[in-house]
């Protein structure tokens, strides 16, 4: 329990994330915080201890405050995305945000018996988020050509999916190497039974982020309502990528290579599809116009199998099917069909 200092405790102030994304080669992800302050709110719990360290309490910090803690992890898991780190970097930073959070809460007086625990388990919280939060923004951040191909401009309209296979094992790797590294921790500092749980269950509101899988499934189907990975749990194989880009404006911007698909002159509301695997590659349009009760979407493994001449990788095919793509007014009639079917 906390030494409690004499005096009134100021009303406490929370670090409130706003991430606008922006350019990397040109195009890259900021974080700005902003200090709101909240009556009749504490982050305190009954004895006194944070609520969560990475958030904190009412008191100035003297070994620096937690807002920027929680920028250096964001900034550790974009730098190893982007390839300027590696897993012992991103480790050395996260030791850092747990030994400056001892450092702070000790001098100001907590048990550090009693307060480890929960740094621990608040850090790898934090960070568990951020790995997979970060794989999703740097597949965002490389979609933005293509993006631009089609739209004339790389701004975020909600209309695309990009998946690369390279962020999913990346993403489940630095996932074991997380959990193994907050173990490591809790033994440096005498802590047992730390609660830091390597999956989500699908009944935790943190779900989405619990692979690359889901936070690409959770943007298509549940953020943009152009596409649904059937399987989430289905591993990709290496070196596979995809790209889909939703035509429902109809201000897609074609090269006279991508020839109609259906030839019923509604072409302009077509989608468009790159996929990638090893040294094989396929682009073509994927008419989403369908019936909206008896076929509201295309599979992606029919998409290609309709416009790809040279046939289809083995090794992708299992792949291809687990993804549909279908416009955002036919979202809704997607997943009711889903969930009547799968009952």
């Amino acid at each position: 329990m906390k030494i409690e200092p004499n005096g009134v405790p100021n009303t406490p102030s929370i670090a409130v994330r706003n991430v606008s994304p922006a350019n990397r080669d040109g195009l890259k992800i900021t974080a700005d915080f902003d200090t709101v302050q909240i009556s009749n709110y504490t982050c305190l719990d009954e004895n006194g201890i944070p609520k969560n360290f990475l958030i904190g309490g009412p008191e100035e910090l003297p070994h620096g405050r937690e807002y920027e803690m929680v920028r250096q992890i964001e900034q550790a898991y974009m730098d190893y995305y982007a390839g300027a780190c590696d897993g012992e970097d991103v480790k050395n930073v996260l030791t850092e945000v747990v030994e400056s959070l001892r450092d702070n809460y000790v001098e100001l007086g907590y048990d550090e018996k009693e307060i480890m625990p929960h740094i621990i388990e608040d850090v790898y919280a934090r960070a568990r988020m951020e790995v997979v939060l970060c794989a999703h923004t740097a597949s965002f951040l490389d979609s933005r050509k293509l993006v631009a191909q089609y739209n004339g401009h790389n701004g975020n309209t909600k209309d695309s999916i990009y998946y690369d296979s390279d962020y999913y094992y990346k993403c489940e790797a630095m996932k074991t190497s997380l959990w193994e590294h907050a173990r490591a921790l809790g033994e440096k500092y005498g802590v047992t039974n730390l609660k830091i749980p390597k999956e989500f269950e699908r009944s935790d509101q943190r779900y989405y982020a619990s692979s690359y899988n889901t936070i690409i499934d959770h943007y298509a189907g549940y953020q943009w309502g152009i596409g649904n990975m059937i399987d989430e749990k289905m591993v990709p194989p290496k070196n596979f990528r995809f790209f889909y880009k939703c035509g429902d404006t109809g201000t897609n911007i074609y090269p006279e290579s991508l020839t109609e698909v259906l030839g019923d002159g509604s072409d302009i509301f077509d989608g468009v599809l790159h996929v990638w695997q090893d040294d094989w590659s396929f682009v073509g349009r994927v008419p989403t116009r369908s019936h909206a009760v008896l076929n509201p979407a295309v599979n992606m493994y029919d998409a290609v199998r309709m416009g790809s001449p040279q046939g289809i990788p083995q090794k992708c095919m299992d792949f291809l099917k687990n993804f549909d793509f279908f416009s955002p007014v036919q979202c809704d009639n997607y997943f009711r069909l889903r969930f009547l079917r799968n009952r």
